[in-house]
């Protein structure tokens, strides 16, 4: 199941670059994200409705605020990725963009390892280290 999982999002991210990339060929970054934000208001509102329902509906459902405060964070760094991200594919190729943004998980890795005590084995090291080795030498073509 993990890797299924793991398999889609790969596929549903490559689609969403190539999608990006297109709707930048015929558009500014401003539109894309206004549109984007648009898209993403309408379909949230079923979701929304639904965690307010069971929120306020089931009992021992509820959200804490450190969930809250943390989630914040991560909608703002996002949210502020998801507007560089369309500059620079604006200017770069899809391709090698979407390659090189794409191994933000090695700063998550040395985050969960200096704050949340997370440990890799050698052969997780190695693959980040092989992976650095790629963003080189894609950077470096």
């Amino acid at each position: 199941m993990l890797i299924f999982l793991i398999i889609s999002v790969v596929i549903l991210w490559g689609l969403w670059g190539f999608a990006e990339k297109k709707a930048l060929q015929h558009g500014t970054p401003w539109q894309t994200l206004f549109i984007s934000l648009f898209w993403k208001t309408v379909f949230s509102f079923p979701v929304i409705a639904l965690i307010l329902y069971l929120d306020k509906g089931v009992p021992g459902f509820s959200i804490s605020k450190l969930v809250w405060l943390w989630m914040l964070v991560a909608v703002f760094v996002n949210g502020v990725a998801i507007i560089l991200i369309r500059f620079a594919l604006k200017k770069g190729g899809a391709g090698i963009v979407i390659a090189l943004t794409s191994v933000y998980p090695i700063v998550t890795a040395i985050l969960a390892f200096v704050f949340l005590k997370e440990y890799l084995t050698l052969t997780q090291y190695l693959g980040i280290g092989i992976t650095t080795l790629g963003v080189i030498f894609l950077d470096k073509g």
